[in-house]
């Protein structure tokens, strides 16, 4: 039994609460903490992609759970990974997004007839805090947590993810699960989960985690010369 099982109920921290908690955990590793509870094996290569979230979660007081809505109340924690820039590169922001970010299940015959403003899709992405952790090997031997990222869905953006929902909306009603493959967003994706019921999640495509960065309030350590 990992020590993640002994949680108490989570609490229910304000974001800004949550982001002054972690700011003493930037610029540290994520590894040994996450070894320590259990959720991976020491000096191995790790098979549980969510251990980073895990562990984020466990330094907030909270425990793993699957429930659709947002984590903390009215936002949403996620943990990506994040790749360093060659310092010569004069983009402002000095890392590069590695992966989309899962954002939620649903289940096809739900969708097709929620609304996006009453979708869970909805509730987790309107306010998100973002964990940045850093990419170093395929293996995870380490893993800072880099940069905290405040992400709240504009009006724009709203109207682009609502549209590519609709979209996807669409397609399951015309084509059923085969015809999503031709419906993903340049924000917004729907992948199909294993097995035959009609499973699948939400994910935020990289473009979107992209923008989720340079707008968003990043809250980071600055190199002191």
């Amino acid at each position: 039994m990992s020590q993640l099982d002994l949680f108490p109920k989570p609490k229910q921290l304000l974001r800004h609460e949550a982001i002054e908690l972690l700011k003493s955990y930037l610029n540290q590793d994520l590894r040994p903490i996450a070894d320590q509870l259990g959720l991976t094996q020491k000096k191995q290569a790790i098979s549980n992609y969510g251990w980073a979230g895990h562990t984020v979660e466990w330094l907030l007081g909270s425990a793993p759970n699957n429930q659709q809505a947002a984590d903390f109340g009215d936002w949403e924690l996620k943990v990506t990974c994040l790749e360093r820039l060659n310092k010569e590169d004069q983009n402002p922001f000095a890392w590069r997004v590695r992966n989309h970010i899962a954002l939620t299940g649903v289940q096809a015959a739900d969708l097709i007839k929620t609304p996006f403003e009453h979708s869970h899709l909805y509730e987790k992405c309107r306010h998100l805090l973002i964990a940045g952790r850093e990419y170093i090997d395929f293996e995870d031997q380490s893993s800072p947590l880099m940069v905290l990222c405040e992400y709240d869905l504009s009006d724009h953006i709203f109207a682009q993810v609502k549209q590519e929902y609709e979209n996807i909306q669409w397609a399951l009603r015309e084509f059923g699960l085969m015809g999503l493959k031709d419906t993903q967003g340049e924000y917004l994706g729907l992948q199909q989960g294993s097995g035959t019921r009609g499973n699948a999640r939400f994910i935020a495509r990289k473009a979107w985690v992209r923008e989720m960065f340079m707008n968003g309030l990043r809250h980071e350590l600055k190199e002191t010369v």
